[in-house]
């Protein structure tokens, strides 16, 4: 009767053992399902920089263009902004900021792209190169003459050589005496120091902000009859800066 009992529990303490072991072909291997998000979906595999959602290489629709390097691509339902990587075109308000635009536009709008990812940048859009009917359209700004090559981000060989042509062709803003680069353009107040001679005498005048034609590079100042013509679009805070930029005061408002 005794042996009968030790066995029934050593029957019972192995059922136990059983139920409470994990089944693995090694004692150090933990099996785990895949990773969910909040809303208890799988997560998608994640390539690329910061946190982001989209493969390395995608293809989508161009929506739209915010300038002449930022565009918006529609892939599947979802629109994702694109920063065209190893360039900097000139801000809207700069002289040929428009036409940096207008070329993109041109180029790439309502058209299938590829972009390959490079990164995210801080303001959270996709860095990448974009590639139209094969043509790499960083490098066809470039020899353009609409932008810079990014230096700071970008050591492409082909890209330097591609500004390099535009400069000594004195192609697209590279027409200019002394084009500012638009990083430059971008800090806050007086952008840029005027050049020997260039500036006007240190003398009270009127407040800006300052009206600049991008075609005749002639500055308005508040109040002048010219001040909100159609190509005054190029704005600056002081008259310096202004100059600084290549522009000259409108001989019709300026005393």
């Amino acid at each position: 009767m005794i042996a009968c009992r030790r066995t029934a529990l050593a029957c019972t303490c192995l059922l136990v053992l059983a139920l409470t072991t994990p089944c693995s072909s090694s004692p150090n291997e933990i099996r785990r399902g895949p990773q969910r998000g909040s809303a208890g979906t799988p997560r998608p595999e994640v390539t690329g920089g910061r946190g982001s959602r989209v493969p390395v290489r995608f293809t989508g629709r161009v929506v739209a263009v915010q300038d002449g390097d930022t565009i918006s691509v529609l892939v599947g339902r979802r629109s994702v902004n694109v920063r065209l990587e190893g360039i900097d075109c000139p801000e809207p308000a700069q002289p040929y900021g428009r036409v940096a635009k207008l070329f993109t536009s041109d180029h790439v709008f309502g058209r299938t792209v590829d972009v390959e990812q490079t990164t995210i940048d801080r303001y959270g859009r996709i860095v990448g190169r974009v590639f139209v009917g094969g043509e790499d359209l960083s490098n066809a700004i470039l020899v353009a003459g609409l932008a810079w090559h990014y230096t700071e981000y970008s050591s492409d060989r082909a890209l330097a050589a591609a500004e390099q042509s535009a400069r000594a062709a004195h192609r697209g803003l590279w027409s200019q005496a002394n084009p500012v680069p638009p990083w430059v353009y971008r800090r806050p107040r007086a952008r840029v120091a005027p050049s020997p001679g260039s500036a006007l005498p240190a003398t009270p005048g009127p407040a800006g902000p300052f009206r600049g034609n991008v075609q005749s590079h002639v500055f308005h100042v508040p109040g002048c009859p010219n001040y909100n013509c159609k190509n005054c679009t190029a704005v600056f805070a002081t008259r310096e800066d202004a100059i600084a930029h290549g522009y000259r005061p409108a001989a019709d408002c300026h005393r």
